[in-house]
């Protein structure tokens, strides 16, 4: 038997994923020595993007591109985000999974540091883990109306990853009062 290939390239097939993450918009918010800093990972049809915001200081937007997935920014006289992107693994979900940091020096000290790898060009020491604090994680999912949904992601809570499902429906998930 012969089997042809679909004359179409695959970025203009139908997924085969039947369950694709509704998640268009993720936001954490850590507490440093610094002040707040929210960090909000966002998709849409042109990529991913990164919108990090020091409170009462700056704020930068980062559009993952291929060709600038790693770099620094001055975001101040005495503030700098670093990052480094080239080698993340993101799942399906909006933020990388492994391979990555993202990372806050203030004043020749790292304020904030996320992720598994650490900057090689910063002579700064690691902040303390009681230094940085994750104080919220808010996932924007799109609910689909007269659909019940279970949405699942990931949080470290206590210093371990926990998996954490929502069984969403229009009632208590979406608020559209559909009846």
């Amino acid at each position: 038997m012969f089997f042809l290939s679909s004359p179409f390239s695959s970025c203009f097939r139908a997924s085969q994923r039947t369950n694709h993450d509704p998640t268009n918009l993720t936001t954490y918010i850590y507490h440093t020595e610094y002040g707040t800093v929210s960090l909000t990972w966002s998709r849409s049809l042109l990529g991913r993007s990164l919108h990090v915001n020091l409170h009462n200081r700056s704020s930068f937007h980062l559009l993952l591109k291929p060709w600038k997935k790693n770099g620094s920014k001055k975001l101040s006289h005495n503030t700098v985000f670093l990052w480094n992107l080239s080698n993340a693994r993101f799942e399906s979900g909006l933020e990388p999974r492994s391979r990555f940091y993202l990372a806050i020096e203030v004043e020749h000290g790292l304020s904030l540091l996320i992720g598994d790898l650490s900057p090689r060009s910063s002579k700064a020491k690691k902040p303390s883990k009681t230094n940085q604090l994750l104080v919220l994680k808010r996932d924007n999912v799109h609910v689909v109306p007269h659909r019940s949904q279970v949405y699942q992601t990931k949080a470290k809570l206590g210093g371990k990853v926990r998996e954490i499902e929502i069984d969403c429906d229009v009632y208590n998930c979406g608020g559209y009062g559909y009846e």
